[in-house]
């Protein structure tokens, strides 16, 4: 018996087969345009492009940065297509600020240490030890106390050399204020040993972009000489010609005043002092390495910068100071005589080395112009901070998990558009149409109790006639064919000799 390949395929699949169906563009002007639906798929196809992408080609990598609020509030075009999800929003951590924890400031100047950190709770002050900081910008910073501590390193008597002091040294007390999550702060620091030998004790001194740091280093320099040389001289007491005291240690400390005002007496709790001065360079430094503009500053103000390198109310700089005039000198004072004056900005002179350098009431005529603006900004406490930032993740896995996705989603769309067609083309009677099928429906006309139906690819359901679908005709078909094929073998059976 020989077998006859497309019965058996015929049979497997259940006498039905599958055509390819025509459905015609619902008749809708916003619907017939081909172009706006190829036009709505390109523009689906992009922004799937641009979502995957976003989604799947980055993720976060860790990285160091003196700038967290900046790298925190910065955002890239991906974020747009992450729909509210901050999974690819940038982090960094929290720095926790001891007590004793030891810093400089963003306009690199002085180094400090944290004294005490209280924050006022219902009127109360209370102490922590610890706070959390993120870049936050210092407020509201005062200098506290200026103490100048004044040792002598040998046993020689007055009239030495300035080096006997060599062991003495500046300090002061600061307060700033901090706002985060948990509240405002107070953090108190000090700065304490200032070697004044060199300019070293600030982390930057340049000339253009720091100016008022690099004015105030020389000029509190050249107050801190003329002090030693002040405390190796003679110095005065109720009787100019008596014998001066012997000091070996002394310490004066400088609190704030009833003002601000940088040419009064009142601004500090001394009136008078050989070291007045120097108090007053050193709290303007001060306050602009906190970033402190707010009160009269001697390194932000044109006049009061003239003022400090030439004060016309200094006692020390006078002609007629108790220690008298340097003989070499008859018009200057013997300590201010000496003192080596302020190194060209260009030059790399220190202390050691008094060539080229210049005095201090000619150094504004020749170095001003060739320095910065006096200025500050605000400031805050300069560390390194943990970061979590976005990354771009490798061209190869970026590129295939945006495409398997886009594709994913492209079909989506498809489907759900094809669906919307047959919703909208429900009662339209060409939706299904088949060239095949209604060839077929031809060939085999149903028989109604009239014997009359006009038939339609659809059939004639939408009328409430009985016409047999499509689906019926292509199975009375197929058995038509089944029926030819076995009596034909029937046939050739019974040609055969010895057949019954």
């Amino acid at each position: 018996m020989k077998y006859n390949p497309v019965r058996i395929i015929r049979g497997t699949l259940d006498h039905e087969l599958s055509y390819n169906l025509t459905r015609p563009y619902p008749r809708n002007r916003w619907y017939s345009s081909k172009l706006l639906v190829s036009v709505l798929f390109l523009a689906l196809s992009v922004f799937f492009v641009l979502f995957n992408l976003a989604n799947s080609g980055y993720d976060l990598q860790l990285r160091y940065t003196t700038n967290p609020n900046d790298t925190e509030t910065q955002r890239h075009w991906f974020n747009r297509f992450t729909f509210g999800d901050d999974k690819l929003k940038a982090r960094c951590q929290h720095l926790h600020l001891p007590v004793g924890y030891q810093f400089i400031t963003t306009n690199l100047g002085l180094r400090y240490t944290v004294a005490t950190i209280t924050q006022n709770v219902a009127g109360e002050d209370l102490h922590t030890s610890m706070v959390s900081y993120l870049n936050n910008t210092l407020r509201d910073c005062e200098v506290d106390s200026i103490n100048v501590h004044l040792e002598k390193a040998d046993r020689s008597p007055p009239g030495g050399f300035y080096w006997s002091w060599q062991k003495s040294s500046p300090s002061i007390s600061a307060s700033c204020f901090v706002e985060n999550e948990e509240g405002v702060f107070k953090i108190s620091f000090v700065s304490k040993n200032l070697r004044l030998n060199n300019y070293d004790y600030v982390a930057v001194t340049n000339h253009t972009s720091h100016a008022s740091i690099w004015w105030g280093t020389r000029i509190l320099n050249n107050y801190w000489f003329g002090i030693r040389v002040v405390m190796a001289g003679e110095l005065p007491d109720d009787n100019y010609h008596k014998k001066s005291q012997e000091i070996t240690l002394a310490n004066i400390d400088f609190d704030p005043g009833l003002t601000d005002n940088m040419t009064s007496r009142e601004l500090f709790d001394i009136h008078w002092s050989w070291a007045f001065f120097f108090a007053k360079v050193l709290r303007s430094l001060v306050l602009v390495d906190l970033g402190n503009d707010h009160p009269p500053n001697l390194l932000l103000d044109e006049g009061l910068l003239q003022y400090a390198l030439k004060p016309h109310n200094d006692f020390n700089r006078q002609g007629t100071a108790p220690i008298g005039p340097d003989l070499k000198d008859p018009n200057g004072h013997a300590p201010w005589g000496k003192v080596r004056g302020i190194p060209p900005p260009t030059s790399n002179i220190t202390l050691k080395s008094s060539i080229n350098m210049v005095k201090m009431e000619d150094a504004y005529a020749r170095f001003r112009n060739m320095t910065g603006p006096l200025a500050t900004k605000n400031a805050s406490i300069y560390a390194q901070y943990v970061c979590s930032v976005p990354e771009a993740k490798g061209v190869a896995t970026a590129f295939l998990f945006t495409l398997v996705a886009t594709l994913a989603l492209l079909q989506t769309a498809w489907v759900i558009f094809k669906w919307l067609m047959e919703v909208a083309m429900a009662n339209d009677p060409m939706a299904m149409y088949c060239e095949g099928c209604f060839s077929r429906e031809q060939k085999f006309p149903s028989s109604g109790s009239d014997g009359e139906h006009e038939l339609s690819p659809m059939g004639s359901r939408d009328r409430g006639d009985h016409s047999p679908s499509t689906t019926t005709l292509l199975r009375q078909d197929n058995r038509l064919v089944d029926s030819s094929e076995d009596r034909g073998s029937w046939r050739r059976m019974s040609r055969r000799p010895g057949t019954i």
